[in-house]
């Protein structure tokens, strides 16, 4: 039989758990009307802009997105280590996985030619102490358009939740704001070769791997 956590033992592993959730969150709101204010933080790791930075012609969104955004896009500690991980890991008449791990559940974005995406993020954390593991997921699917360097998705999903594993008192499951979300984009090559795309909102950015297998 598995110990369960002390009280404050539980309140800090869904505190904890509630920083990975709002650090996959930051930067996925509206932002204001005049879109991309800035570059937000560097990401660790990131591709530095090289000559394959994308050169995107301006206008307005043209309904569909540039052969350049095209394509599945994981997170690169994930991906490069672990492999391709799944990104449809919400389904809107299933729910969420019943072991999201099972799934090899993890972070990135799927754009496709036609103007569809899916974007997800997985973390997990095991409580000390105990086999309880909580994890944090976020999931959207929509319509993606393009306005020049700027990627706009409109979510038709925009699901969040967390699971606290042995301590069900801190879990929640909700569908989120439906408002368009804008980015600004950037693909690059790193110095071995690995195509990437960073997506730039005012609070975050986000450096992803393209994926080849």
């Amino acid at each position: 039989m598995h110990t369960v956590p002390t009280a404050p033992a539980r309140r800090a592993a869904a505190a904890a758990l509630g920083l990975s959730l709002a650090a996959l969150l930051v930067g996925c709101g509206p932002t204001g009307d005049d879109g991309i204010a800035g570059p937000g933080a560097a990401t660790p790791g990131a591709a530095t802009p090289s000559a394959a930075t994308s050169t995107a012609a301006a206008g307005k969104p043209s309904g569909k997105v540039s052969a350049q955004l095209v394509g599945e896009w994981q997170e690169p500690s994930d991906y490069l280590t672990l492999g391709k991980r799944n990104l449809d890991i919400y389904d809107p008449q299933s729910g969420w996985p019943s072991d999201p791990d099972a799934v090899r559940a993890g972070s990135g974005i799927r754009i496709t030619a036609d103007g569809h995406y899916v974007w997800s993020g997985y973390t997990a954390t095991n409580i000390s102490g105990s086999a309880c593991h909580s994890r944090a997921l976020t999931y959207q699917r929509g319509r993606a358009t393009q306005d020049g360097q700027t990627i706009i998705l409109e979510p038709e999903i925009n699901r969040q939740a967390y699971q606290g594993g042995c301590n069900s008192d801190s879990d929640m499951d909700a569908e989120q704001d439906h408002s368009p979300q804008r980015w600004g984009w950037q693909r690059t090559t790193d110095d071995q070769g690995r195509v990437h795309l960073k997506l730039i909102s005012v609070e975050k950015s986000h450096d992803y791997v393209l994926v080849t297998d």
